[in-house]
Order: structure tokens, then C-alpha cells, then sequence
């Protein structure tokens, strides 16, 4: 009673009419729209058109449910003031899956609803127009409404279970509609085919708290949320802005850092030149050809060093081992690298593989004075040529790909841990 005297203070002044099975006094508040009703003593659901009374169903005492917001609740929802004037408890047929849909009534706007499942909650208007799905596959279809592309999710048939309250249809012949939900988080297009009719609802998500702050109700007086929403905003997509325009940013940094680093120490060629290699007869390697002994290589900066050669192979290869010293603390660095040509003509066609010319990178090389020593081998008592040429202050782009992908580890775990969200919300 105080709930109603709150209501009857706030300008929702109740009419009365009586239930044509148990006669108890039901109160309703749409006067001019509500057709149908149903009695909270003994479940009879009936329509009334004054004069004529017809009921319609007598719901199971058993399938009786306690709404989370009862009838005469008054809430705030985008600054319109609704009052819960019924409620529908739902199944959907063939699967155990339930859910409660609330009726809300605006004395100037009319109607809305919310619906609730799994503790999770869309308020649901009208839509303003009329869509079109498009088909793009097995069981793939979108629609566009101009500034959104909602992709099909699901589609049902329903039973009341229960309802309780007024309402300005008949929702008994809501179970001959199929209705289709399309969505597109955190909204949803909601398509109820009816044999009569055709109608469009657009669905909004809201968390426990918009609902309890909006009702005033206090949060956990509400249905427990339970797995992912079928419109619940994904969590990642709030950070998917500032991360996106950060990744871009450190990005950018980190090519221009290296841009900067290569114009402040531009790569210097400082050994060209071209050597020969006898075959050792005195080796006990059949193959080993004698050692390739440089001039003296002076590197001026510490940094990076590579090495390019390239071998007289043709239809065959070679495998130069090689010492890179410097000439005053004799620190050594040992490289190998195995070069192999092959070519030929085929059914018509002329064909390739591998490559004369192969690069050694040196990552670090303090600046100093220094000598190669390389040793070739190839099958056979051959010689070789060898072209050397060395480069100094060389730009390691494996560096660059090293801090870029430091850069990227949290967008690619934020997109990996998106994609097992959207997985876990079309699993459910």
C-alpha cells in the first residue's frame, strides 16, 4: 500500500475493474490503452473491452515468479519517468533457456519494455523504421540501419510461462511469432514475424546498476549475471581507442628513433674487395681450399657490421667459415655461411635456386683495427673466388622488429582476449 501511495503522490492515479473468475479488485493504470489482465489472486488472464469480458488462459499456480520489479515500480530511463505496469515470464521452445520481459508505461510516450536474462538487461522501444536482412551465407545475415551492421544471432519461438499485470495486447498471440535478434553490442534489432504482422524493436544493453540506479532498487535485489550478454559490451572495445591511437604513436617513435640513428650514423662500405682460393692438396679435407686472408678493416664506431659474399658457384656450392679479429686485442667473431646456385631448363622453362651472394651480420663491433680470415669448402678439388665487402654502422632491422613487437605484445593480448569474448558470447 505505501507503494501505492507513493505512485498515487507522483501523479499515477489507478483505475479498478474486477476479475471475472474470483472478483478481486485489480488495479491498472493505462486507462485509455490496457485491453488485457491478469489476476494476481487466482491467475486468470482475460480481456476486457467494456462490455465484453473473455478469458483467455489460467496460468499454473506453480509457474507463478517474483518479479524483480514489481508492478508499480516507477523508474527514470533516458530521462522518461515509466511505471512497470506488467511483467511476462518467457521459454523459449525447445530449449530450457528463460527470461523475464517487464512492460513500462509513460503517460506520454507509451510503452517500453525491459527485458531481463541471465541477469543481464536491454531496454527495448520500437523501432522507427522498417529493416531488411541480407543474406551472405549459410545462416549469415546482417542488417544495415544506416549507421550500424547488426549480424543475425538468434532466432526462436516462444511460451508464456506466466505474466501478471495489464497490457494493451493480447500476448497470447505473441506465441505465433518467430522473432529474430541481430546485434551489434551493446544494441540489438529485435524482428517479431508475425502472421499478422511485422515489427521492429531496438534493444539497448544496461548493467544491473543502470536498472537498480534507475528504479531505485538496490543491485542485489536483481538476478545474478551470469555468463556474457548477448549485446554486453566488450570490456576491450573501451580500451580499443586510447590503446589503438598509443600502439600508433609507439610505433611511429620507434621508426623515427631509427630513422634518426641511421641519419646519425649513416651505413660506411669500408673493405671492397675480390680473393682467390686455391685448392688445398695438402688438406686432408677433400674440398678445403686455402684460407682468404684480408687487409686490415678499420671500423671507426662501435655498432653493427655485414658482411657480404659472393662466390664463383654455378650448379653447385660452398660453405665459407670465416674470422672477423681485431688486430690490437685479438677478439675474434666467427661466422659461416653456406652459399649454394643452381639452374637449369626444363620442359620448356628455365629455372632457378638459391643464390650466389649471402650477408653475415656482426651485431656489435667496437671500433678498432681489424682482419677476416676466410676458409672456403666446396666438393671437390676446386678453387674459388670470393667478392668481400664489409659495412659498417649497419641498421639491424631485427632491432626494429624487436622493440615493435614489444610494442604490440598488449594490442595482440587484448585482441586475442576480444576474440575468446565475442567466442564465449555467440558459444552462449
Amino acid at each position: 500500500m505505501s507503494e501505492l501511495t507513493q505512485n498515487n503522490s507522483a501523479g499515477w492515479t489507478p483505475q479498478h475493474i474486477y476479475c471475472p473468475q474470483c472478483k478481486k479488485d485489480i488495479s491498472y493504470y493505462d486507462v485509455k490503452g490496457s485491453i488485457c489482465f491478469e489476476c494476481p489472486e487466482c491467475h486468470t488472464y482475460f480481456e476486457y473491452e467494456q462490455p465484453h469480458i473473455e478469458k483467455l488462459r489460467h496460468f499454473d499456480s506453480n509457474q507463478v515468479v517474483s518479479p524483480s520489479l514489481p508492478i508499480g515500480t516507477i523508474g527514470t530511463i533516458h530521462e522518461k519517468q515509466y511505471m512497470v505496469i506488467g511483467f511476462m515470464a518467457k521459454k523459449e521452445v525447445g530449449d530450457p533457456a528463460r527470461w523475464m520481459e517487464y512492460v513500462l508505461f509513460n503517460k506520454e510516450t507509451g510503452y517500453a519494455m525491459l527485458v531481463e536474462f541471465n541477469g543481464h538487461w536491454m531496454f527495448s522501444q520500437k523501432a522507427g523504421a522498417k529493416y531488411q536482412a541480407k543474406y551472405l551465407g549459410t545462416n549469415n545475415y546482417v542488417v544495415n540501419d544506416g549507421e550500424l551492421v547488426y549480424k543475425l544471432y538468434h532466432s526462436y519461438k516462444f511460451s508464456i510461462t506466466y505474466a501478471e499485470g495489464e497490457f494493451d495486447w493480447n500476448i497470447i498471440e505473441d506465441e505465433a511469432l518467430i522473432a529474430y535478434e541481430y546485434i551489434s553490442p551493446p544494441y540489438m534489432l529485435v524482428h517479431e514475424n508475425h502472421p499478422k504482422r511485422s515489427d521492429w524493436y531496438r534493444n539497448e544493453y544496461f548493467t544491473a546498476q543502470q536498472v537498480a540506479d534507475a528504479f531505485g532498487v538496490t543491485k542485489g535485489s536483481l538476478p545474478s549475471r551470469k555468463g556474457i550478454g548477448a549485446i554486453q559490451p566488450s570490456p576491450f572495445d573501451e580500451l580499443a581507442g586510447p590503446l589503438k591511437k598509443f600502439t600508433l604513436i609507439a610505433v611511429a617513435a620507434v621508426i623515427i628513433i631509427q630513422i634518426l640513428f641511421a641519419f646519425c650514423k649513416p651505413v660506411q662500405q669500408v673493405e671492397k674487395g675480390t680473393y682467390y682460393s686455391v685448392s688445398d692438396s695438402a688438406s686432408s679435407w677433400n674440398g678445403s681450399g686455402k684460407a682468404i686472408m684480408t687487409g686490415s678493416i678499420p671500423i671507426t664506431q662501435r655498432g653493427a657490421v655485414e658482411i657480404t659474399l659472393r662466390a664463383d658457384i654455378d650448379n653447385d656450392w660452398v660453405e665459407l667459415s670465416g674470422t672477423f679479429y681485431n688486430e690490437a686485442t685479438g677478439a675474434q667473431y666467427e661466422f659461416t655461411k653456406a652459399l649454394e646456385y643452381y639452374h637449369g631448363y626444363e620442359d620448356g622453362e628455365s629455372w632457378s635456386e638459391g643464390d650466389k651472394e649471402g650477408t653475415v651480420v656482426i651485431s656489435d663491433i667496437p671500433a678498432g683495427n681489424y682482419r677476416m680470415n676466410i676458409y672456403p669448402y666446396r666438393e671437390g678439388k676446386k678453387d674459388t673466388t670470393v667478392d668481400v665487402t664489409v659495412e659498417q654502422n649497419t641498421t639491424l632491422f631485427s632491432n626494429l622488429f624487436t622493440i615493435l613487437g614489444v610494442v604490440l605484445v598488449i594490442p595482440v593480448i587484448m585482441w586475442g582476449r576480444r576474440k575468446a569474448f565475442e567466442k564465449q558470447r555467440w558459444g552462449d
